[in-house]
């Protein structure tokens, strides 16, 4: 996932996120760590407090939507649609 990418680039801290979000750091770091398993939920608000889309905080968004569902393992391809 690219959360940390995306928190050095606002100038957010890991533990400034898990805050505002209602965790703690090392949940928001178990949470998104690469066996993490986070919910729909805690994607949405990590999502809302980074002001990005839920897509937005998955590595691979070059191929054309098809991102890994970090709870299945399935390909998803995500089609945004203005």
């Amino acid at each position: 996932m690219r959360v940390k990418k995306i928190l050095k680039e606002k100038g957010i801290t890991a533990k400034q996120l898990a805050e505002q979000i209602g965790m703690s750091e090392v949940g928001l770091s178990v949470a998104l760590s690469e066996n993490g398993n986070p919910s729909l939920s805690t994607l949405r608000k990590i999502a809302t407090e980074l002001n990005v889309s839920i897509s937005d905080l998955f590595e691979d968004r070059k191929n054309d939507g098809l991102i890994t569902c970090p709870n299945c393992g399935f390909s998803i391809t995500i089609e945004v649609k203005k």
